[in-house]
């Protein structure tokens, strides 16, 4: 499914020209963005504190479904979505 945040978060990566590496980074370590998901949820009270709470659960969501972060690495290239 695709997020609210996914046309503001490929903006943000094709401004400073990272959309490739992101779409990399996400296929090379498709395996381990469970984990990153739970590290970054020891992060959540943070995030509360400096008002980003809702992207950052989107970012943990979409780590937490491989799917779904495949979907974006497609959506960053451009294949669809």
């Amino acid at each position: 499914m695709q997020s609210k945040y996914w046309p503001e978060w490929k903006r943000y990566l094709n401004d400073r020209g990272l959309a490739s590496l992101a779409s990399a980074l996400l296929v090379g370590t498709r395996p381990l963005l469970p984990l990153f998901a739970q590290v970054m949820v020891l992060g959540q009270p943070f995030s509360r504190v400096l008002s980003v709470g809702e992207p950052y659960q989107a970012v943990i969501e979409l780590l937490s479904d491989a799917d779904d972060a495949g979907r974006f690495s497609q959506y960053l290239q451009g294949e669809g979505v």
